[in-house]
Formats: structure tokens, sequence, C-alpha cells
């Protein structure tokens, strides 16, 4: 799958090769080597020489058509510990003077089927904590420090234990001050750890007080307004203090402290009293949400073969496609206001102990019942949704399913008149759902957290 992350979504992820090309620089003078693991293969050069060369098959024979005489390790370290699906190799040692930049470029392919890629760094005389192997968990090397969603993208397929993605040097020769890396925000956004006791939290909650839950009553759609009592102004200048009770026969009926009711034809109130007995009055939809998902399926050639019995080397299966909403009103009646629905797609990760939630797709739009529309409104959004669902050779699943969905219908007046739901704890948690992001990952009360990771690759 990795050509998606050039746009190639069509292709079969089969014979594929990425060449980057930069500048190695850090601020001050720094020595270290790279680590790397590559499935299929991978070579990195800094000031036109070679410092790391590998392949999956690094350590038997194969390896030498591969990468042939360009390189070897000098380093006893190197195959002795497995990183990813395979043994990581370790490269030469690099000095870099503070602030002097080196040309570097890093060439990697695939032949095809499953696909992993490791470049760490080592800096010299730094002790780090080790795995289960007794390998050292190194950081990853980077040019600047990782955003939240780009740590989700990762997290969601590297097990714990393998590699650290917060600590460790950055390759860049500036500094970037605290307020360009914490933006101003109206409330703390508390996110999950790493699930790994080596990673470091990139949000610090208050440890003197808890995190306050979203707390918001169950979705109460009500048939009739509050009941309130307001002054209502007829067109001959008269006034009646009272509260609204319904529209019955074509009037407005009304009721004053002393429970007298008045049966007012619409064309004796104001307009703007006329206006407030319809908008209290919202009409009543069948809302039905739309999940048109269908299975993608890839070829490519001899790659496509099965072993144990299941596909190993094609690229797998996805399901494609939208989410909408249809409305159809069931009540009687004219009701001539503007209305904004919001709908919110829900999935979740697969087959993990402590599974998280993502938000597959959010959408708004406007809608006015019709006559001429027979009071039938339907929407589909634009947004294509990937989900996939594959296995990999250590039986771990990885990928996506629909979880669930949200949708609710806003008045002119900002009250939510309908919501439909297959879950009840996404309404509960509205005001918070709405702060996400598409492809953010959350838990039942809807505050955003990494994915959960994969567990340790057991050797």
């Amino acid at each position: 799958m990795a050509p998606d992350a050039f746009g190639a979504n069509e292709s079969v992820g089969a014979l594929w090769m990425a060449h980057y090309k930069g500048q190695l620089v850090h601020k001050e003078a720094i020595t270290f080597r790279f680590w790397g693991m590559a499935d299929e293969f991978m070579a990195v050069r800094v000031d036109g020489e070679v410092v790391l060369a590998l392949d999956w098959w690094g350590w038997d024979v194969i390896a030498g058509q591969i990468i042939g005489n360009i390189w070897d390790s000098y380093s006893p370290d190197s195959h002795k510990y497995f990183l990813g699906n395979a043994r990581s190799v370790v490269g030469d040692w690099i000095t870099l003077e503070p602030g002097v930049p080196l040309d570097m470029e890093i060439l990697m392919g695939d032949n095809g089927g499953m696909a992993s890629f490791f470049l760490a760094v080592e800096v010299e005389g730094v002790e780090y904590e080790r795995n289960r192997q007794g390998g050292p968990i190194l950081p990853a090397f980077k040019t600047a420090e990782l955003s939240h969603d780009q740590l989700d993208i990762i997290y969601n397929g590297l097990p714990v234990e393998e590699i650290c993605l917060t600590n460790g040097p950055v390759f860049r020769d500036y500094d970037i001050s605290s307020k360009a890396t914490s933006p101003k925000r109206e409330e703390p956004v508390p996110v999950d750890p790493p699930a790994s006791r080596h990673e470091v939290r990139l949000a610090k909650a208050s440890s003197e007080a808890p995190i306050p839950q979203p707390v918001t009553p169950e979705p109460t759609v009500k048939a009739d307004p509050e009941s309130t009592l307001r002054t209502w102004t007829l067109v001959d200048g008269r006034t009646i203090e009272a509260e609204f009770v319904n529209t019955f026969g074509g009037k407005v009926v009304l009721k004053n402290a002393k429970g007298k009711t008045y049966k007012i034809p619409p064309g004796k109130l104001s307009a703007g009293d006329l206006e407030y007995a319809e908008l209290a009055r919202p009409p009543v939809f069948n809302i039905n949400f739309l999940k048109n998902l269908d299975q993608k399926r890839f070829s490519g050639g001899f790659y496509d073969v099965s072993i144990y019995g299941r596909p190993m080397w094609a690229r797998p299966p996805e399901s494609r496609g939208f989410f909408g909403v249809q409305f159809k009103q069931t009540s009687v009646g004219e009701y001539n206001h503007e209305l904004q629905a919001e709908i919110f797609a829900i999935g979740k990760q697969r087959s993990r102990l402590g599974a998280r939630y993502i938000l597959l797709d959010h959408q708004k739009t406007a809608f006015t019942p019709s006559k001429e529309d027979q009071r039938f409104y339907e929407f589909r959004s634009k947004r294509e949704v990937v989900l996939t669902n594959y296995v990999n050779e250590y039986d771990t699943a990885f990928g996506e399913k629909y979880a669930g969905y949200l949708v609710t219908v806003t008045d002119e007046r900002g009250e939510v008149i309908a919501v439909e739901s297959s879950n009840k704890w996404l309404y509960r948690n509205l005001k918070t759902l709405k702060k996400l992001s598409v492809g953010n990952y959350m838990d039942k009360t809807c505050i955003r957290v990494f994915p959960t990771r994969p567990k340790a690759t057991q050797y």
C-alpha cells in the first residue's frame, strides 16, 4: 500500500522505489550513526559516501546479489537485533559540524507484499533503554518534531518497543519558538501516552486536577416547545401574555398563566410572533443514514499468490465509498425555515484489545423542507472513505471497520430538533466530537487519543 502515500491509490504496490534528496545538518556538533531495517532494500549516502546499505535477506547469500560490494557494516551489532520483520544493520559513524550541511540521499524500495522500513539514529556516548531482545530502542531519524497526525499514522502500524518517535536529535539548524510549536487553544486537548513505557507523553495534563469529561444530556427531541410565557402582539396592537401550545386546525394555540386557551388565526399575529410559532413547532423527520461501501480488489500478476491458504503478496482488498443521509418529513404542515444537518461517520480499529474509534467523515449540509421535493432531502458526501483489512505474517490484524454514525438537525435558533445515532455516547459528547478532524482517533468520550498500537513482536 506504499504507493498510496504518493497518490497512486490504484497501484498493486509491487516493484516500486522512492528516492529522497536533501541536506543533513544539525545546529550543534554531533557524532552518530544510522541503524536501518528494510523490507526489501534501503541505502543511505551522506556527502557522496554510502554509510548504510541493507536488504531484507541481509544475513544470507542473496544479500550479495542485491547490495553487492557497495557497502558492508563494520559493527558486530549488525544483523543481531530484529527491527520490524528483519534484522537491523548498523551504519558508519558520521560527524556533523555545527550548522554545516552535508548532501544526503535515501533510496528505498520493495518488490511487493508486506513491507516496512526503519531509519534510526544512535548518538555517540548516549545510553538507550533496551527492549526484550536486549537491543537499543533508538530514536527515529527526523528533521522536525512529528505532529499528532503523523504519530497517529505511524503508531497505528508500529509495534511497541521497536523505535522511539519522540526523543533523540532533530536534524535542522534552527530553533522553533514555543509560540510556534504550541498554538493557543481554547482548552487543553488531552491525549493518551503512546502504548510503551519508553515513549514520552506529547501532551501533559495537569497533575493537580483530573481533566473534566464532557457531560451532555441524552438527546431528547421534544414534540412540544418549552413551557414559557411570552408577550404575543396582535396586528391590532393588543398583547397577550401566554405560552405557545401548538398549531391546530391552522390556528396558533396559546395558553395564559390562568390556563385560558386562545386560538388565533396566523393572519392576526405579528410577523415576529408568527415566525416564533413556526420555529417552535419543528417538523418531524424519518432519518436514514447512508453507507455505500464497495470492495476494491487488486491484481498484480505473479504477486497474486497465496501462502498457507491466504494471499501474502497481493495488495489486500479495500472497502471504498461514501456516507450520506436522507431526510423524509413525516409530520404535516409547512415549514419554511432552513435547517442545518451534520453527519459523523465513525470507524474503529480492527481486532485489537483496546481498539480506538476513528472519525471517518464529518459533513455539514443545509436544506428547507419543500412541497416541490415532497419534503424529501438527500445528501451524499464527496469524501471517499477507504477502509483496509489485512493480517501480517505475525497474525496481527490491521485496518479499520465501520462502527456507527451520528446525525443532528439544528434550526435557525441553534436548537437541535432531531437526532439519529447508532450509539448514545456520540451525541452525549457532541461538543467534543465537533472538535475532532477527520482521521483522528478517539475514545468513547470523543477525546482525541493515539491509536492502539500492535503488541510487541514476538522474536
